[in-house]
């Protein structure tokens, strides 16, 4: 498993991406949505663009429903979603938390899952088949990128930009 962190404080940032982040040019990705497959409490979602608190534009997740790449996901307190991406990747959205789906597509040796991350905690793990599994988490301070590999957590605190990352 690769552990790639990207960290950027003020102006400065030292940036390290994984070794590929897009699909090779000679394999054809195919674009897949994440199942919901559990929901407690409040758990809305809108378009990546619309503004976390401009809620005329959010409506509530369904437990079943398939979220696409440019959807985002906001949870409210006592809240969490559960997404899955394929049948190997497991995604939590934790508590109080604004994340975002950037993408998630298949070629024929890989799948990519692509979040963002606002504020809150994501949690999630793979069980790497087949194909290899990347995921990658971005924030405004901090990039976590895991190939398959079970078991990691990310958390970004509103307004302090302090993070933290578990393996």
């Amino acid at each position: 498993a690769v552990v790639v962190l990207a960290v950027s404080m003020g102006g400065w940032s030292a940036l390290a991406q994984p070794a590929q982040t897009q699909p090779a040019a000679t394999q054809p990705a195919t674009a897949w949505k994440a199942q919901v497959v559990e929901v407690s409490g409040r758990v809305d979602q809108a378009p990546t663009g619309i503004g976390a608190l401009d809620d005329a534009a959010w409506k509530p997740v369904q437990s079943g429903e398939e979220l696409g790449a440019g959807t985002q996901i906001r949870t409210g307190l006592r809240s969490h979603c559960v997404l899955l991406f394929g049948d190997d990747t497991v995604v939590s959205v934790r508590r109080a938390t604004l994340a975002s789906i950037d993408q998630f597509h298949q070629t024929a040796t890989t799948k990519t899952v692509r979040l963002g991350l606002g504020y809150g905690a994501v949690r999630g793990g793979t069980t790497e088949g087949t194909l290899r599994s990347e995921v990658v988490v971005d924030s405004p301070v901090a990039t976590l990128a895991k190939r398959g590999t079970e078991g990691w957590e990310m958390e970004v605190e509103p307004y302090t930009g302090r993070f933290r990352i578990s393996l």
